[in-house]
């Protein structure tokens, strides 16, 4: 069997959108293309961990990226991008190339570009008398910052681009400029 030599690693809700917030996965219809195109690339794809599954668990609310923007769950983000690292770096090692790693425009762990930003604080019960909604700001979110400072202490440089679940044509276009395909 020929091997490509080509790993992207993506978010991990675009191969599992069961793990996305209760009522806001994609339509597995809507991210095919986006996986058809990288498999036809011969691409590998490596499966980032959840940061907010892996800290929160299934029954979790939607958060803000202020939510999240603590110690602590920075932390473990750090900790749960680590072993990712350790991969990457050995996979470039052994000759393969990692030519970009795939966000969530909006996730305010994941966004690369944009992230879902809100100031709610409080009691859920009171939470709606007069907080914002929130809404899509630019910036990144949290574990991707933290990605992106480890990725740089670790002196690898993988670009991180982001999906738009809502134009996975677009996405598709931008990520022909990082596959050697």
């Amino acid at each position: 069997m020929h091997r490509s030599r080509i790993i992207v690693p993506v978010s991990h809700c675009l191969l599992n959108p069961n793990s996305k917030v209760l009522g806001s996965a994609a339509h597995w219809s809507e991210i095919l293309p986006l996986t058809e195109y990288l498999f036809s690339e011969k691409a590998g794809l490596y499966q980032l961990p959840c940061p907010e599954q892996t800290y929160l668990g299934c029954k979790r609310w939607g958060q803000s990226k202020e939510q999240y923007d603590n110690p602590y769950y920075r932390e473990h983000c750090r900790s749960i991008i680590k072993q990712v690292l350790n991969d990457m770096s050995e996979y470039i090692r052994n000759g393969y190339l990692v030519p970009c790693l795939l966000g969530i425009k909006g996730s305010p762990s994941c966004g690369i570009d944009h992230a879902f930003s809100a100031s709610w604080a409080g009691e859920i019960s009171v939470a709606s008398t007069g907080q914002s909604p929130g809404g899509i700001v630019p910036g990144s979110g949290v574990f991707m910052e933290e990605a992106a400072d480890m990725l740089n202490s670790y002196n690898l440089n993988i670009p991180l681009v982001e999906v738009d679940e809502t134009d996975i044509e677009g996405t598709i276009n931008r990520l022909k400029c990082f596959l050697p395909g």
